[in-house]
């Protein structure tokens, strides 16, 4: 598994982690500073965990005899709304930050062209005011999205340009329906993946400040650098806390049944 972010010199310390999750014995080791660190500096852990746990859901469908229909080339879910923690908006600052020019500059021109068509539209607003979305209208809201046809700013090609960074919930929405049917999802249409447990709602209570939120923290991707421009990054601890309270935070979330899940659209605001 990937290691934190550490510095070169900054002690660090490696834990054997195994868990079990959907019948497979999960095994890995994880490398992190012992000094305080901001829970950005895990993401490289965190979105491997994500991809490992996303293994099993694929090799618990092949062995029913499907198969994953996502493939290169097919960007229809790239156009819905994608739900991310709140410290990944830092991660993908940090990233566009990053790109050399002048990949950044027509990076930031799709995030601010998307922007605009979503003001026209009224979305814009309504993403901002997700917190107070009643529970009945989460998923009309996420069709409405979907229907705009606003590509996510790293879809290239028809297919994700930062691959190896994507968002914890792109790894964790995959479907064994025909890729065709993704261009217009309908409960009877889409076969989505069961994955055991997902591990961006996890990393996005972490930052909580106070009592827990009745729902999930989220910011839809598509905000994700204006979220970043306008909220501090959360708080330090040791490193080996924060490994600690993801997985003892996983462990609880995977005994919620696997209907629970999916779709990726969050089940609250």
């Amino acid at each position: 598994m990937s290691n934190a972010n550490i510095p070169a010199g900054v002690e660090s310390v490696t834990a054997d982690i195994s868990m079990r999750i959907a019948g497979h014995q999960l095994k890995t080791k994880v490398t992190v500073p012992t000094a305080r660190m901001g829970l950005k500096q895990l993401l490289p852990v965190v979105q491997q965990l994500s991809s490992s746990i996303v293994q099993i859901g694929e090799e618990n469908v092949e062995r029913q005899g499907l198969k994953i229909s996502c493939q290169k080339g097919c960007g229809a879910c790239c156009r819905q709304l994608v739900p991310i923690a709140p410290v990944e908006t830092h991660g993908i600052r940090d990233l566009v930050e990053k790109m050399p020019e002048p990949r950044k500059t027509e990076i930031l021109r799709r995030f601010a062209e998307a922007k605009e068509k979503m003001t026209a539209a009224g979305m814009w607003q309504k993403l901002t005011e997700r917190a107070n979305w009643p529970h009945d209208e989460v998923l009309q809201n996420g069709l409405d999205y979907f229907k705009l046809g606003v590509a996510c700013p790293f879809l290239e090609d028809e297919s994700c340009s930062i691959h190896l960074d994507r968002p914890m919930a792109c790894r964790e929405y995959l479907v064994t329906s025909p890729a065709a049917n993704c261009a217009n999802p309908t409960p009877e249409g889409v076969e989505w993946v069961p994955i055991p447990a997902k591990v961006w709602p996890v990393v996005a209570r972490m930052e909580e400040a106070g009592a827990p939120q009745t729902y999930v923290p989220w910011t839809p991707l598509i905000q994700a650098l204006d979220y970043a421009a306008t909220h501090d990054e959360g708080p330090e601890r040791p490193g080996p806390e924060w490994v600690s309270e993801v997985f003892s935070r996983l462990a609880k979330s995977s005994s919620v049944p696997a209907a629970n899940m999916n779709p990726n659209i969050p089940a609250a605001g």
